[in-house]
């Protein structure tokens, strides 16, 4: 049985699908990242490296990101849950 290691890499797909979320999220608000920033309350370079990968977030995190972004951060589930039927109907 192979195992699946535990930290992904920030280009997998499902980095690549959360940051993408995260970034549709913020546009449909029509906020830039300095205001999302400010949001925050965190340097506006922290969320464009987050936006781009060089920067993970830990779940709490991700709590107040869904907080600023007016989510439930159990879409983030939702989309992972079509993410994962969707590889295992491949």
């Amino acid at each position: 049985m192979q195992r699946q290691r535990l930290r992904q890499s920030v280009h997998s797909e499902e980095n690549v699908r959360l940051r993408n979320f995260l970034i549709e999220k913020r546009k449909a608000l029509n906020l830039a990242q300095r205001q999302l920033a400010e949001k925050l309350n965190i340097h506006y370079s922290v969320v464009g490296k987050i936006e781009t990968g060089d920067k993970r977030m830990d779940f709490l995190e991700l709590r107040r990101y869904a907080k600023a972004l007016n989510f439930n951060i159990g879409e983030i589930e939702e989309l992972f849950n079509l993410l994962y039927s969707n590889i295992n109907n491949k």
